[in-house]
């Protein structure tokens, strides 16, 4: 009983940041609600299939949207993001911000 207790307890945890995060996303990148829908089922979608969680990729399109992404571009560039993040060690807020600086996801050059 006690187990399940903490692992319930764990499940609501997660489930309040993963919320939270995403809530910053929202008003860091002032996002519509549907924009909102859409970037939260591509940051689960992360969560599933990269080594990152759904509240890590939360976090990378925080950092994108400080950056200056649009919400178009956030979706783009959010599996770049991860996979240069991931193979090269590197933060996710200094792989999204760098990147963003670098060029445009989905482009050959800059801004």
């Amino acid at each position: 009983v006690i187990g399940i207790s903490v692992s319930l307890k764990d499940t609501i945890d997660t489930f309040s940041t993963f919320e939270a995060t995403m809530s910053k996303v929202q008003a860091v990148g002032e996002l519509t609600s549907e924009q909102l829908a859409v970037v939260t089922a591509k940051a689960k979608e992360m969560g599933a299939t990269t080594k990152f969680t759904a509240t890590e990729a939360g976090e990378a399109f925080t950092y994108m949207a400080q950056a200056g992404w649009t919400t178009e571009q956030m979706l783009a560039g959010i599996d770049g993001v991860l996979a240069l993040s991931a193979a090269d060690g590197l933060d996710l807020a200094s792989t999204a911000s760098g990147r963003r600086r670098g060029r445009n996801p989905g482009t050959s050059g800059g801004r």
